[in-house]
């Protein structure tokens, strides 16, 4: 079982207000979670970001996707994604094409080797969300589910700060 976050973070004093402290809790949480599957998939010789590259594009079969697509469908964002396709590419598990309808778009595919590769991991990381959550009923799930979007729509900071008093 884990601490509470004021002792898990070695704060001396309370998280306040409420707000600041949940927070924290989603933050932290979210570390700890990226945290065990980042592991996970390392054992499997992949990164979470090139995991989530091949998740996209088993989605997108065929023909697959520009590289900025394949960066806004991202879970979590990074500075570059082609760099990333590129790696990709030279391990075999992605291609590159010219759509037949546009010659000047580059189209990013999975290889058949790397789509068996993933397929082969959607038992083990259903297993392993039901541990890492499976103490949570299916009602709560959905309640924390709609939370969770909640939290998502809440205004970027440019947003928050274009409100304060100049």
């Amino acid at each position: 079982m884990t601490q509470p976050l004021g002792r898990e973070l070695q704060e001396d004093r309370d998280l306040e207000p409420p707000e600041l402290r949940t927070l924290l809790a989603i933050t932290r949480t979210a570390a700890l979670v990226h945290d065990r599957i980042s592991r996970f998939l390392k054992r499997r010789g992949l990164t979470r970001p090139q995991y989530d590259v091949l998740r996209i594009l088993r989605g997108a079969e065929p023909p697959g996707l520009p590289s900025r697509a394949i960066g806004e469908r991202m879970v979590q964002r990074v500075p570059d994604v082609t760099r990333l396709i590129d790696r990709l590419e030279a391990g075999g598990r992605v291609r590159r094409g010219r759509s037949a309808r546009d010659r000047r778009v580059v189209l990013v595919s999975i290889t058949a080797r790397a789509r068996r590769e993933i397929d082969a991991l959607d038992g083990p990381l259903r297993r392993l969300a039901e541990e890492i959550l499976g103490n949570i009923s299916l009602a709560e799930l959905a309640r924390l589910d709609g939370l969770l979007d909640r939290v998502g729509a809440a205004p970027t900071p440019e947003e928050f700060d274009s409100r304060l008093p100049s």
